[in-house]
């Protein structure tokens, strides 16, 4: 175990959890590359054959979101093969991470269900009017 109680307290006291270290080169420089491609491929304009579509709309919470949108809050699916950058199923079952999250919960890797990976951004043009999945941690 490598947090520690001060780590503990600080997420009850203000529902943050930052682990120093978590993330570390070369994971760090890898993972922001890859956001990079894919934020551009999911910012492409509709006639880009490299658009990936799977985007969080601005102006809408919940799914479906509208394929002719004007700006996006998020990027969905960054497992999924077509998007072609395994760093993110690379990371997101990667050792040192499972074992953090393990940890935090309580809980072992039998117990852990890997689902919703997405990738949250600031809109270009849009402000962001939604009351949820906001922090203001930069």
């Amino acid at each position: 175990m490598w947090l520690c109680d001060s780590t503990a307290l600080s997420f009850s006291l203000i529902d943050i959890l930052q682990v120093e270290g978590l993330l570390d080169e070369p994971w760090l420089t890898k993972l922001r590359e890859a956001s990079e491609r894919v934020l551009e491929r999911a910012r492409a304009g509709p006639e880009d054959p490299l658009r990936w579509k799977y985007v969080r709309a601005v102006g809408k919470q919940f799914p479906p979101f509208p394929t002719d949108r004007d700006d996006i809050w998020g990027v969905q699916h960054l497992m999924h093969p077509n998007l072609n950058e395994p760093i993110f199923l690379d990371w997101y079952t990667s050792p040192k991470l499972l074992a953090t999250v393990c940890e935090i919960i309580g809980a072992s890797q039998d117990d852990l269900q890997l689902e919703l990976f997405n990738l949250l951004v600031n809109p270009r043009q849009i402000p962001y009017s939604l009351v949820w999945h906001r922090d203001n941690v930069r």
